[in-house]
């Protein structure tokens, strides 16, 4: 089962690894990410397991073309509120 920790894990790698550029909207996401969750720099996409490599993968194949039905949800905790 994936929680809501896997998704925040593997929406941070996949934003990191293929974010827009700093203007892009991916990016205003990693940057949102980071107030959550900031791993160390030696972890990386390799070490995810479980769930939050599901979510990284899904992100991938999403949009880059590999496949499944659309990414998994950006996580409404993150959104930003008035």
């Amino acid at each position: 089962m994936i929680d809501r920790w896997d998704i925040v894990e593997g929406w941070y790698w996949f934003l990191t690894e293929y974010h827009g550029g700093q203007y892009s909207e991916s990016y205003r996401r990693l940057c949102r990410l980071q107030e959550y969750y900031s791993p160390g720099h030696n972890h990386g996409v390799r070490g995810l397991t479980g769930g939050a490599r599901e979510v990284y993968e899904h992100n991938v194949a999403k949009h880059y073309g590999t496949g499944h039905d659309g990414p998994i949800p950006w996580p409404d905790f993150l959104e930003d509120h008035p």
